[in-house]
């Protein structure tokens, strides 16, 4: 039993041998082959003795001087495969290593990841940019007009097509505002929030400037004093202007000069969908019951976390605790809606453990 067994394995040993010679002797010749027929296309194809005297003959050529494109298609196929695949997006991290000028903008904090998913084309001329030569002049401008230097990464993520505006053009932009009337410091304070002040052309600028005026009716010292306070105001289509005007006004009965205490105080009123505001509005004036003259007193309400807001006023509503009068006892402030943490709101105005506020909240 023992020698059949020797046997079947030499048997299987001399025939996994002869198999495997005979793949490689397939493999050999198919290699042979195409070799052969290689070579037989290329014989077929033109030597560069014969364009030239076909170049050089009175009748010119009519030798195709692409032989290549005698290759079948398969072929054609075939080497279109052996390319690196094109990048679906342009990364600057790829050119970091080999660019000065990225390295420096990355020191300065300057998102790349930000301005090549917001700006490829901007991203595209950061490569192409020499440091020294095209943008320390940009921020010398702009330390010079008092940005402070932590904001100068978060201005030119913002605003990364600086470098392709002229810098007597960005001149213009700050002496347009000097002619409006902006002080030298409502100037900086708008350039160390946002780009927005000097990224628009003065056409622009002046066109927004004028239509905010026009629709809220308000003096030019406050309109500066928002300008500066939130730069993002003149980036707003004007028709924003006139649906927040409208919903303040006609909508909730907002007097114009409460208006411009409210705009003055919370200038990201402006920035609010329409939708949302009157959410907002609804909330604060009609559940809660602040008069017009508390929103004033706490605009914040109209800006801050409406869920949180929400939710205290109705723990609070539940405890028989939203006394918000405050010439009547156990009065809580509105801010206490959304200025302090849960801790210091349960401890001073609900008057219960913080515990039973994250019960409430799991039920509400």
């Amino acid at each position: 039993m023992a020698c059949s067994r020797a046997f079947m394995r030499n048997i299987l040993h001399a025939s996994r041998k002869s198999l495997l010679a005979q793949q490689q002797r397939c493999y050999s010749i198919t290699a042979t082959n195409l070799v052969k027929h290689q070579n037989q296309e290329l014989s077929s194809l033109p030597s560069i003795k014969d364009i030239r005297l076909a170049n050089d003959s009175p009748g010119g050529s009519d030798i195709d001087l692409n032989p290549f494109s005698k290759l079948d298609q398969t072929k054609k196929a075939f080497v279109e495969d052996l390319r690196p695949p094109l990048k679906r997006s342009f990364n600057l991290a790829a050119y970091v290593n080999s660019s000065e000028t990225l390295q420096q903008l990355i020191k300065l904090g300057v998102s790349l990841f930000d301005i090549e998913n917001t700006n490829i084309e901007a991203a595209k001329q950061l490569v192409l940019l020499d440091f020294k030569e095209h943008c320390v002049p940009y921020i010398k401008f702009l330390v010079d007009h008092s940005l402070k230097e932590k904001n100068i990464g978060r201005f030119i993520s913002e605003y990364p097509t600086i470098f392709q505006v002229p810098l007597d053009e960005l001149k213009l932009r700050i002496e347009y505002l000097e002619s409006k009337g902006f002080s030298r410091k409502q100037i900086s304070k708008a350039l160390n929030r946002s780009c927005r002040i000097l990224s628009d052309n003065i056409k622009s600028m002046d066109y927004k400037l004028g239509q905010f005026q026009i629709e809220f009716q308000m003096p030019a010292e406050i309109i500066r004093e928002i300008v500066s306070d939130y730069p993002p105001v003149i980036a707003l289509p004007s028709g924003q202007y006139k649906m927040i005007n409208f919903t303040l006004t006609e909508e909730f009965g907002f007097s114009r000069e409460e208006v411009h205490s409210l705009l003055k105080q919370q200038p990201k009123i402006l920035d609010i969908l329409r939708p949302v505001l009157i959410e907002r509005l609804d909330l604060v004036h009609n559940t809660i019951g602040l008069s017009h003259g508390t929103i004033c007193k706490f605009p914040k309400l109209l800006t801050g976390p409406i869920l949180e807001i929400r939710h205290r006023f109705s723990y609070l509503e539940r405890l028989r605790r939203n006394q918000f009068d405050p010439k009547k006892p156990l009065y809580v402030p509105p801010s206490a809606l959304y200025s302090i943490d849960d801790n210091q709101f349960c401890e001073q105005y609900a008057k219960t453990s913080l515990e039973d506020y994250k019960l409430f909240l799991r039920n509400y």
